[in-house]
């Protein structure tokens, strides 16, 4: 028999008062409405980049892999590295290089994905728009979840539980089967879920699909969809973080000394 969490925490009140926020709105426009859907070339490989940048990365605003991924030109397309094919390896790691420490890594895993996805000759469309669709469940989402990160010809290499997530939600593909990541993580155990949930550990599936269907059916029970918590919890920290620095009289006052120390 399968195991299950139940997490009986009401989210409703919660989410009420994040509902208007600017990604909540965003996200029920693109993953809700399906709005603006793109299965351009470059918009997947840019996707899957940035899906392999935030594996033990911080992506909020105000770092680097942030202004990355929002830069108005993109600086790793496809059709920049067709065309440093050459020196495929050395293009990729002078411009991950100071976004991740992980450079060497993800190197090798988009020059491997690049070879790949083209011996398929971008099969992986295929997948994506049988998701894009109104009648679609959780259990064909998390199938296609599962199809990116098992071993298979359309896996994407470096793709875990959560990249595969991360990579179907930026897309506007999927509203149950959503990227637990540290903010997720903190955000469950601040709000009485009934296991602590170890970062460390959301590699397996099992264990991650354990802590997902947890979270689905609570939502479920509020008519909310999980992509939907996904973006009020990500707000939440961008702006309750950004409102603390302020506030913290020692941060304003540190600010200060670090200021002056380098002008001085």
């Amino acid at each position: 028999m399968k195991q299950k969490l139940i997490w009986n925490y009401d989210i409703k009140p919660y989410f009420e008062t994040r509902k208007n926020d600017l990604e909540v709105k965003k996200r029920h426009s693109r993953n809700i409405l399906k709005a603006e859907i793109d299965f351009s070339l470059e918009t997947i490989w840019k996707h899957i980049v940035i899906s392999l940048l935030t594996t033990q990365n911080k992506s909020s605003k105000g770092t680097k892999l942030y202004s990355f991924a929002e830069a108005q030109k993109f600086k790793l397309t496809y059709q920049d590295c067709l065309s440093n094919q050459n020196n495929l390896g050395e293009f990729i790691s002078t411009t991950v290089r100071g976004i991740t420490w992980r450079t060497n890594v993800v190197s090798k895993e988009l020059i491997a994905n690049l070879k790949k996805i083209q011996e398929t000759n971008w099969e992986i469309i295929n997948l994506l728009q049988s998701l894009n669709r109104d009648s679609l469940d959780r259990s064909q989402e998390r199938d296609a979840a599962r199809v990116l990160f098992q071993p298979g010809k359309l896996k994407i290499i470096g793709f875990g539980p959560k990249q595969a997530r991360n990579f179907l939600q930026m897309l506007g593909l999927t509203k149950y089967e959503i990227p637990i990541d540290s903010r997720v993580s903190n955000w469950l155990n601040q709000n009485q879920f009934p296991i602590p949930v170890h970062r460390e550990l959301l590699a397996s599936e099992f264990y991650y699909d354990l802590i997902l269907d947890a979270i689905i059916d609570n939502c479920a029970r509020h008519d909310i969809f999980p992509c939907m918590l996904d973006a009020a919890i990500f707000w939440e920290e961008l702006t309750v973080s950004k409102e603390k620095k302020l506030a913290d009289p020692y941060s304003i006052y540190l600010t200060k000394y670090v200021n002056e120390s380098v002008v001085g």
